[in-house]
């Protein structure tokens, strides 16, 4: 009994709570409200556009998170698309010939 006596009496070594580094190819994640700073627009804005499909999210413990690299690359998929399709050859909209039709009196 005399040794676990002593054993108790000594202080017991600080513990340090550190957070382990994010394994790579984690992405950061955001909140919703986070994403509509960066996006300039409305947190209803940004809910609308998950709802729709438009940007991706991680459902992390019931709540949505985001990715800003892989938002904004859904997001801007349309322009480079876009462009694609006018690098093989069709008019864009402020460029396509319109004929105006006019009332023939008789």
């Amino acid at each position: 009994m005399k040794g676990s006596a002593a054993v108790s009496a000594l202080p017991a070594p600080p513990v340090q709570l550190v957070a382990p580094p994010a394994p790579e190819g984690v992405p950061d994640l955001i909140t919703a409200k986070e994403l509509a700073v960066l996006l300039k627009c409305s947190v209803r804005r940004v809910y609308d556009m998950t709802k729709a499909g438009e940007i991706p999210f991680y459902p992390v413990r019931g709540r949505k998170k985001y990715c800003a690299d892989e938002v904004f690359a859904a997001l801007y998929r349309p322009v480079r698309l876009r462009a694609t399709i006018l690098a093989l050859g069709a008019q864009p909209k402020s460029e396509q010939k319109h004929v105006k039709v006019e009332a023939v009196a008789q």
